[in-house]
């Protein structure tokens, strides 16, 4: 337990806080990507089988559509914890800042004072490598969620689709 008048301990904690969000980040950013990789490719995969032949077993054709449907499930997960937990960095990130901004503005600078400039260093980068991974990879801004989402239920319905038409024939 942390006392009360401990900000520099305090301010360490939230900084290994911010950089443990800042590595989740990263790998749910490339979970997104990497599932909804998958998710075309095997879309694409599907239709193709799906084309080459007019008569398909009616289980088979249901466990095509099932693969891209729980790819999707999938991805949509990732993205949500994705946000959750860019949305609980940005107030970290929020505080720091600030916190920073104050104790720099409030400094008087001191001769042989090296490592508080280490220090903010080292909040610097963690702080910056924060908020470049605010974005999803190749998909920027707050679109770039969006794009994931639409992309990865666009090949559900598109796979779902043909599977129902290949079901009518």
């Amino acid at each position: 337990m942390q006392r009360e008048g401990d900000g520099g301990s305090r301010l360490k904690f939230y900084m290994r806080e911010l950089a443990r969000l800042t590595g989740r980040l990263r790998l749910l950013a490339s979970i997104v990507l990497g599932v909804t990789s998958v998710n075309f490719l095997t879309s694409l995969t599907i239709i193709v089988t799906l084309a080459s032949s007019r008569y398909w077993d009616y289980w088979f054709v249901i466990q095509m559509a099932v693969i891209p449907i729980s790819l999707t499930v999938l991805a949509i997960g990732a993205i949500w914890l994705y946000e959750r937990c860019k949305r609980e960095g940005a107030v970290l990130y929020e505080e720091l800042s600030e916190e920073f901004e104050w104790r720099i503005s409030t400094r008087v600078q001191k001769p042989g004072r090296e490592e508080d400039d280490v220090a903010d260093l080292d909040a610097r980068v963690t702080l910056r490598l924060y908020a470049a991974m605010t974005d999803l990879w190749f998909a920027p801004g707050r679109l770039g969620i969006a794009a994931y989402t639409v992309l990865n239920l666009g090949l559900a319905l598109f796979v779902v689709s043909a599977a129902v038409a290949q079901l009518r024939d």
